[in-house]
């Protein structure tokens, strides 16, 4: 068995679970800022690529095939989730993206022939079943077209995590900056056409920096370190801090909360992605992932 009382393995859980605190600080931030939602995922991105060319230095940016579709995925991802925080409750939009390992279990079978456990054919049902109560919940603040986009940034955060598993051995993040140059070019004529919203010295602006920088870019560098140092499961466990604390941001800084249906279908995902997770962390490691039907 891993020993899990290693400094190196402490370390990494440390930098997980402050990388999703800092995710989980997206709900909150953006329902703060009163910008439309086209600026908010510009400069979510700008700032986000900015500062990670920056620190990276990057010298494996050479927008290889693998590399531009996981910058697709990145887009895809990011501008999902900002449109969903905008037009759905927050708690909706991070569970529903909490759906991803999910999807990605699915691709695992497509793209890699990575057959899922047994355990995972009575995951499926159940998260399926709380995506169907949060999206059948009618609450105020509830919207139908926000939650399908949720839902499509966890599916967009699946392939991602699908690609992102390419690159391990070179430089994952080189899809980041290229999903983050994508979104800053194409979304720069709408941009153009709301500049009347920008005032560089105001609050929006600090908030959107805040957001680029510290709540997309700085956590991937976290995420970075901790997945050389511990498995997928594990992180995805520790991870799983940010669905927890993230509508508890939202609820204490702007009073919105799910309604009855909304909350049981979180607690539903939570609950069912992370025992399937801690299950299969404390099996013994000779369980292998890869696995045939049935």
């Amino acid at each position: 068995m891993p020993d899990h009382d290693s400094p190196e393995k402490l370390k990494a859980f440390l930098a997980i679970c402050l990388a999703a605190l800092l995710w989980s600080s997206g709900g909150v931030v953006i329902k703060l800022i009163t910008w439309e939602p086209v600026l908010i995922a510009w400069g979510r991105a700008f700032f986000g690529g900015i500062f990670l060319l920056l620190f990276t230095r990057s010298r494996t940016l050479r927008f290889a095939p693998i590399q531009i579709a996981g910058g697709i995925a990145y887009a895809s991802t990011s501008l999902t989730f900002v449109l969903a925080m905008k037009l759905t409750l927050a708690a909706n939009v991070v569970m529903l993206q909490y759906t991803a390992p999910v999807f990605a279990s699915i691709f695992g079978i497509l793209m890699l022939k990575e057959y899922p456990r047994r355990i995972d054919w009575f995951v499926l049902p159940l998260v399926l079943g709380g995506v169907y109560l949060l999206m059948a919940d009618r609450t105020m603040g509830s919207s139908v077209p926000g939650n399908c986009l949720a839902l499509l940034s966890g599916f967009s955060l699946a392939m991602l995590t699908i690609v992102m598993r390419h690159q391990r051995k070179t430089s994952p993040l080189d899809s980041i900056i290229i999903g983050s140059g994508m979104i800053a070019l194409c979304l720069l004529p709408a941009v153009i056409k709301h500049v009347d919203q920008i005032s560089l010295w105001s609050l929006n602006t600090g908030l959107v920096v805040f957001l680029g920088a510290f709540q997309a870019a700085l956590p991937f560098l976290f995420f970075g370190y901790a997945v050389k140092r511990v498995t997928a499961f594990e992180a995805t466990v520790f991870k799983a801090v940010e669905p927890m604390i993230n509508p508890v941001w939202v609820y204490l800084f702007t009073g919105e909360k799910p309604g009855l249906l909304a909350l049981t279908g979180a607690v539903l995902i939570l609950v069912t992605v992370l025992g399937r997770n801690l299950i299969i962390i404390h099996r013994r490691p000779g369980s292998s992932s890869r696995r045939k039907p049935g």
